[in-house]
């Protein structure tokens, strides 16, 4: 198998930890889509393509490392992930659409690469505890001004 199909555990509540095999290069739209009680989620570095709202209201998700590979949080990724606490992105993301991070209530930090060219309207919005630290100078020309509606702090420079 070498994807995770569209819709291939919507729904299914009874999973809580997923380890997806090395060899898997796509998880596909809501494949993971409200499995309420999801905590962890392992992906391999085979993995370059995570497709819209793959873990769309998640709520029991706490942590994720996105692998080297995928260049772009789709649309709705992470909505609804209430529990996250930890986003790792890799260097290779390029882009964040609209609501890629939207109502990730226990999520403190996040930090985008300057290889980020692109950030959609409402790309991260309703995370209220959320700051935001971009390795970026300043704000890309490619970022929609309303990347960041509800105006979340941002550290620009950031390096650790």
């Amino acid at each position: 198998m070498d994807s995770i199909g569209d819709n291939a555990f919507i729904f299914y509540r009874k999973i809580t930890h997923i380890v997806i095999q090395e060899g898997v290069t796509s998880i596909g739209v809501q494949a993971f889509c409200h499995c309420d009680n999801l905590e962890n989620v392992i992906i391999p570095q085979s993995v370059n393509i995570i497709e819209s709202s793959a873990f769309y209201q998640c709520k029991n998700l706490k942590s994720i490392i996105i692998p080297e590979g995928v260049t772009v949080i789709k649309n709705s990724t992470f909505t609804g992930c209430m529990n996250l606490e930890s986003v790792v992105l890799p260097e290779s993301l390029t882009r964040i659409e609209m609501a890629g991070f939207s109502i990730c209530s226990k999520l403190t930090s996040i930090i985008i690469s300057k290889n980020v060219t692109t950030m959609a309207h409402s790309a991260i919005t309703s995370c209220p505890n959320l700051t935001i630290y971009c390795r970026a100078e300043n704000q890309p020309i490619g970022w929609n001004e309303h990347w960041n509606p509800q105006n979340r702090p941002v550290v620009w420079s950031y390096t650790d």
